[in-house]
């Protein structure tokens, strides 16, 4: 693809840590120079946490939204996902799972009287002409019943 044949990407695949080395060095000396070495350890260990929490939150999508007892199904998959309201909370609307495995290709997957701050976002950008060909199921516009197993 062109994104695989990019320098950049290629760069950033090799050297996928260099980020947040760099930002950590960084915030340890920036910390160090205005409170000295046990701000600079804060502003590391804050950086470290914000990250930890966040790759739980996005973990949390594949393993909480696939367990039967958290959360409820609007739409019959062949799998086991769940639509659920505090992971779409945290995720913006990504914890609405069943939406999304019954229709991958729309970008709203919180159905109808679900708060998708994610789908909000990619109407925005569809009005400031940075996003196109946006779909949306219809069957997520309307009231949907949730099914009973």
């Amino acid at each position: 693809s062109e994104l695989a044949a990019d320098d950049f990407y290629q760069f950033m695949s090799k050297y996928w840590w260099l980020p947040s080395v760099t930002l950590n060095i960084l915030m340890f000396c920036i910390g160090w120079y205005c409170g000295g070495w046990r701000l600079g350890v804060s502003l590391v260990l804050g950086y470290m946490a914000q990250v930890f929490i966040g790759w739980q939150i996005t973990w949390s999508v594949n393993s909480i939204t696939h367990m039967k007892r958290f959360g409820y199904r609007t739409f019959v998959t062949k799998d086991a996902s769940r639509n659920n309201h505090l992971v779409a909370f945290f995720t913006f609307g990504e914890g609405y799972h069943n939406n999304h495995h019954s229709f991958p290709k729309s970008a709203k997957h919180g159905g109808y009287g679900n708060l998708d701050v994610n789908y909000q976002v990619i109407l925005l950008l569809e009005k400031l002409a940075r996003a196109g060909k946006v779909i949306v199921a219809p069957k997520l516009l309307v009231p949907q019943p949730v099914l009973v197993e």
